[in-house]
């Protein structure tokens, strides 16, 4: 039997994906993807004529988007199997028409155990990595996931990094033991402090809900999420950090304290998507910063104005 396995490349998606991998106990093929490009990953496997050998194919940590639902189709019909398994609400829309699991309250890490019927410190770490649980900082895990997703951070591009990773993960090696991890970690926390005192300096909207950060015309692939975590953590509310140079991107975080579902707005609003506490959007070429000053803090307040609600 050939495996295909497609997963998130996050903290999150990677430990779903080394369980995936360490559960199928053979070389299955591992890819990476997001939302926005599976599609492309599906048109290059189809177009060299890979996807009809594999029997089975996983997509793990991924929401769904409906530009592959002919792939899935063509693979259904060819008698191979697609196993889905995923927490965004975005996934909901095929919940019970592949097999896998799909819950919007657990991480993919979770639900991939789960599915396998396997224990594994991976699916704690992976938790922790996409903030599904917050472990205390005693929790010796606590330490793994804040490493892992230190390293991921670093040269978020790095798909061979990551394919490694999940072999070493796999394997039974625990992040703070893999010596390329430390390494990468160590350097993204340099250049996170200095990415997060910037930011600081360029708030350009906050009242009790809400913050938003411009940091265009900056790429801050891979470190945007972490900067705007630890801003909404320190400050107990929901950050919006606006960046990016040939398009513009927006990575929101919120404190899990506000009742915000940060992946419906980034849904509705903003041609992404996430989950409640975490999410991203992608409005390409506008440029339009002041009109997204003004739109975000509306649509937190539920249409209505800031100054109705801020004390």
């Amino acid at each position: 039997m050939k495996n295909l396995i497609i997963s998130h490349g996050d903290g999150d998606g990677v430990c779903a994906c080394a369980i995936c991998y360490q559960a199928l106990d053979e070389n299955a093929i591992i890819l990476f993807a997001q939302p926005f490009n599976i599609e492309h990953r599906f048109e290059e496997l189809f177009r060299n004529g890979e996807l009809p050998s594999f029997d089975n194919i996983y997509i793990i940590d991924i929401a769904y988007n409906g530009n592959i639902e002919a792939y899935l189709e063509y693979l259904r019909g060819s008698n191979k199997r697609v196993i889905y398994i995923d927490h965004h609400f975005q996934s909901l829309t095929i919940k019970g028409r592949y097999e896998g699991v799909i819950d919007t309250n657990y991480s993919a890490s979770t639900l991939t155990a789960y599915y396998f019927h396997v224990l594994t410190p991976l699916e704690k770490i992976g938790s922790a990595c996409d903030k599904t649980i917050m472990l205390a900082k005693l929790d010796p895990l606590y330490e793994e996931a804040e490493t892992l997703r230190k390293a991921l951070a670093y040269e978020p591009d790095d798909d061979i990094f990551r394919l490694k990773l999940v072999k070493e993960l796999a394997d039974g090696k625990m992040p703070s033991e893999i010596e390329e991890v430390i390494e990468r970690g160590n350097k993204c926390e340099e250049e996170r402090n200095m990415l997060y005192e910037l930011a600081l300096k360029n708030i350009e909207y906050e009242d009790e809900k809400v913050i938003i950060v411009n940091m265009k015309p900056m790429d801050l692939v891979g470190r945007a999420g972490s900067i705007a975590s630890r801003m909404a953590i320190e400050n107990k509310k929901a950050v919006f950090l606006i960046y990016g140079n040939s398009k513009t991107i927006i990575t929101a975080r919120s404190h899990r304290d506000l009742d915000i579902n940060i992946g419906r707005i980034m849904h509705k609003y903003y041609n992404g998507g996430g989950h409640k506490y975490a999410g991203s959007g992608n409005i390409g070429n506008d440029n339009d910063i002041d009109r997204l000053i003004k739109e975000i803090p509306r649509i937190v307040w539920n249409g209505k104005s800031c100054v109705e609600n801020c004390k």
